[in-house]
């Protein structure tokens, strides 16, 4: 990719690959009057427009809290489809799940039931994620938990009643899948109560449903109140490391009620580490 400037934003590196695209991190062109730095999704020459733009409805049907971010669509010099999406910088779950042993209830209840409500508006928004896994959960600067990695995503029809909903194919896939997310964070959590809420997902999750959800949601809040997401300091994000934050943030719970302003908090190794072939 020798292009070095798309879509308004100055190319600095490239952050991953995959089968279809190749993601980097942008920064706004200096004449520009953009805000903030980007992730842009540049897909290959070989992948057909059609996954680029099946990508985008899926992005912009979804749109929401706890959702990745779609700004805008573009091409690149060779006339390739580029998604130009929400940097989102602190990583991944499955990086946070990997580098601690335990996690705190308040934590779990802040990446556990946005994170319900999100999928559950995607689904009434007739949207199916295909690959709800600790992976497709990325952070912003804030510790806001984020749906991500919609690569798999597909279109169903939207405002579906609870039982039609229910009994799609992709949808209860998503749901089980979600199920054992939650059953991952909620058994790093050293607390009775937690223990009480696993047993009662296995007994209810072998066949989850939209009430599922809700009862998940209900569930979790009970536990206690949320609290800030903790990230243990990798190696990756030491000072004078290729990886190093070009700004700093200040962590805050990442419940959201309304859309966050971009985080200026650069760590695209963390970025990089959370990305994966079969997403992208």
């Amino acid at each position: 990719m020798s292009t070095d400037s798309v879509g308004g934003y100055r190319l600095v590196r490239k952050l991953g690959a995959g089968i279809r695209a190749d993601i980097y991190l942008g920064y706004p062109d200096t004449t520009g009057a953009l805000e903030g730095p980007a992730a842009l999704k540049i897909y290959r020459h070989a992948t057909p427009h059609h996954d680029a733009l099946l990508e985008a409805e899926v992005l912009a049907r979804a749109a929401g809290d706890h959702v990745v971010a779609l700004i805008d669509l573009a091409s690149d010099t060779r006339g390739c489809p580029v998604l130009i999406l929400e940097r989102l910088s602190a990583g991944s779950l499955s990086r946070m799940l990997a580098e601690r042993t335990t996690v705190r209830a308040g934590e779990a209840i802040t990446v556990l039931a946005p994170l319900a409500m999100a999928l559950d508006r995607m689904h009434l928004a007739g949207v199916v994620h295909g690959a709800v896994r600790s992976s497709a959960v990325l952070f912003d600067g804030a510790g806001t938990p984020m749906l991500a990695a919609l690569g798999h995503g597909s279109l169903i029809e939207p405002n579906l009643p609870p039982a039609r909903r229910d009994e799609h194919p992709g949808i209860r896939t998503d749901l089980v899948q979600f199920s054992a997310l939650a059953r991952s964070v909620l058994l790093r959590v050293d607390d009775q109560i937690c223990a009480k809420l696993v047993d009662w997902m296995d007994t209810e999750s072998a066949t989850p449903t939209s009430d599922w959800l809700d009862a998940l949601q209900a569930r979790l809040f009970a536990l206690g109140q949320p609290e800030p997401v903790g990230f243990e300091q990798s190696d990756s994000q030491q000072p004078g490391s290729q990886w190093q934050d070009l700004h700093s943030g200040s962590p805050s719970v990442g419940l959201r009620e309304a859309p966050l302003a971009m985080s200026e908090r650069a760590s695209s190794g963390a970025l990089l580490a959370s990305l994966g072939d079969g997403f992208w």
